[in-house]
């Protein structure tokens, strides 16, 4: 399913979202993209870790990326205006989904781990250790930025 939107956030402008199933639903949204005319597209995945729950999710989509709360359970990719496509991970994807979705975005990762996983050591690696094993098992250099609150 793929919506064409205009939603902003700090001034970035989502062109495109879809809840079809990741990784393929990437696709969709990059060539969504393209007939929109942007050009240099680039990919990212969001991943959480299992402790993060709806709600913060929501909050967090919608203030990186403009989602409205009630589509933050069902759009699993974005793009924007200036050129990034984000597979959104679910808590409820597999780790074999969850690793084709990183390959799928060359490597780049945005993890957000939820502050009581942190401090119990729990929940971290559902999603993430699986998609980093993929990566180095097939020589993909990635690029991980982790996203932590106070």
């Amino acid at each position: 399913t793929l919506t064409t939107t205009t939603r902003s956030a700090d001034g970035m402008v989502l062109v495109a979202d879809s809840s079809s199933r990741l990784p393929m639903a990437l696709s969709t949204v990059i060539n969504d993209m393209e007939a929109e005319e942007i050009e240099g597209v680039s990919t990212a995945c969001l991943i959480t870790s299992r402790g993060v729950t709806t709600k913060v999710k929501a909050a967090l989509l919608e203030q990186l990326f403009g989602v409205g709360a009630e589509d933050a359970d069902v759009v699993t990719t974005i793009g924007t205006d200036s050129g990034l496509a984000i597979g959104l991970i679910l808590s409820s994807q597999d780790p074999d989904q969850v690793a084709n979705t990183v390959l799928a975005c060359k490597g780049t990762v945005v993890y957000y781990p939820d502050s009581m996983d942190l401090s119990r050591g729990e929940g971290l690696f559902g999603s993430l250790a699986p998609a980093m094993e993929r990566l180095l098992a097939t020589g993909t250099k990635g690029n991980l930025l982790v996203l932590t609150t106070d």
